[in-house]
């Protein structure tokens, strides 16, 4: 008898590049893909980050289709993140319209205190809306009283491995 897989459940990962530098000790990127590896590697998550485009491929063209693909998003909310103008023009938009619209899940992950409860992102489209959002209206992943900042790693480390049980929910759905 033939078992037959399901597919990897397409992720993306929202994030600003300013919060996976190494020269500023803040790998947070780094840190997330290292903690979700086993669950790739099992073919049960495909995780996609800009960090997957190779030279010479088109860069918008492959975040617009990996965001048509994802089941589930992870946002690592910082100050650079909402002052992202990407990010908030070509990512969030597709995001919130996809939660709505198809049940995409979206994972918040505070990384540094910000203005998150306070900004409102218009979509479908990002001027004009006319829905908008607030990402305070998301459970997040941690308490947004404690960003990843400020934790010790271990307390990271359970923040990823919560987010980790709750994408394998995504899998399961």
């Amino acid at each position: 008898m033939q078992t037959l897989l399901k597919p990897a459940a397409p992720i993306f990962v929202c994030y600003a590049h300013e919060d996976n530098d190494p020269a500023r000790s803040n790998c947070w990127l780094d840190c997330l893909l290292q903690f979700l590896e086993p669950l790739k590697r099992d073919g049960l998550l495909s995780i996609f980050c800009d960090k997957d485009i190779s030279v010479g491929d088109d860069w918008h063209l492959e975040i617009q289709q990996a965001l048509a693909k994802a089941k589930g998003a992870i946002l690592l909310i910082s100050p650079a993140f909402m002052a992202s103008r990407y990010i908030e023009n070509s990512e969030l938009p597709i995001l919130l319209r996809k939660a709505k619209e198809n049940g995409l899940r979206m994972y918040p992950i505070l990384i540094r205190t910000c203005l998150f409860a306070e900004t409102k992102f218009k979509y479908p489209d990002p001027k004009l809306g006319p829905e908008e959002f607030t990402l305070a209206s998301l459970q997040y992943a941690n308490s947004p009283s404690q960003p990843l900042i400020d934790m010790a790693v271990g307390s990271r480390d359970k923040v990823f491995l919560e987010l980790g049980r709750n994408l394998l929910e995504l899998v399961k759905a």
